[in-house]
């Protein structure tokens, strides 16, 4: 979505980055925020975490420009479980929780991050409720041999995905494809296979609740698909339960 506008209106893009993700944090993040920043002047990046720290790793990588820092105190570690009734306050001054908050105000065009999958889960269901979509999930955008880009996903997001997930997971990812390249393109669930006899409860039920919705006009479903084919495909979006 934002890079579209970007590109489009030549405007600067502000891009927040949470410096606290990866296995060699913080310093491979702060070093690869000071590359990008000296080879393109319209990107402004923002790095979350202990500013002492990204310090330490500034004053090395010699930055062309300044780099602003959001000095947060309170760490999300990969270890850390959240408690969905807690999680918001508990760590209301953590990089992730700042970023996202800050995202949520429209502050900046976009964010990075690697780190705590579940907790990051959590904070997406929190900052952005929707009455058409109950959960969110993880694409991926793929090339194929017919140049143009398809749309994938759940991509290992959601661990305990149901029927109901998909019609999200469809919403949500052609609003994606309808604002990042302006086309709405057909949609496919994965399968080991595409003969119905075959199918378990949730297939069947995946399949009835896409179908109900593309009969009245809301997405393009275009039934289950096997994974052989998917390099071959034109464009379009693909979604399965991870």
């Amino acid at each position: 979505i934002y890079f579209k506008k970007y590109v489009l209106s030549w405007e600067k893009i502000r891009i927040w980055v949470d410096a606290m993700w990866g296995d060699y944090w913080p310093e491979v993040v702060v070093r690869w925020a000071v590359k990008v920043m000296n080879l393109h002047s319209d990107i402004e990046l923002v790095l979350y975490w202990m500013e002492e720290e990204i310090n330490k790793v500034l004053n090395l990588c010699k930055p062309s420009r300044d780099i602003e820092i959001i000095d947060t105190k309170n760490n999300i570690n990969a270890h850390y479980k959240p408690n969905p009734r807690t999680f918001m306050e508990d760590k209301k001054d953590s990089s992730m929780i700042r970023m996202l908050e800050d995202l949520k105000r429209g502050q900046i065009d976009g964010m990075f991050s690697a780190w705590n999958t579940a907790a990051y889960y959590m904070v997406s269901r929190k900052a952005w409720k929707s009455e058409w979509v109950w959960t969110t999930f993880l694409v991926s955008e793929f090339p194929n041999s017919k140049k143009p880009i398809s749309l994938a996903g759940d991509m290992w997001w959601n661990i305990s995905a149901q029927p109901r997930h998909m019609l999200d997971y469809a919403l949500l990812a052609k609003s994606y494809m309808l604002e990042r390249y302006g086309v709405d393109v057909p949609i496919n669930l994965i399968s080991i296979t595409t003969e119905p006899w075959k199918w378990d409860e949730f297939d069947e039920e995946a399949f009835t609740l896409l179908e109900e919705l593309s009969r009245i006009g809301v997405i393009k479903f275009d039934g289950y698909v096997e994974a052989d084919s998917f390099m071959k495909w034109e464009r379009k979006i693909v979604i399965w339960k991870a």
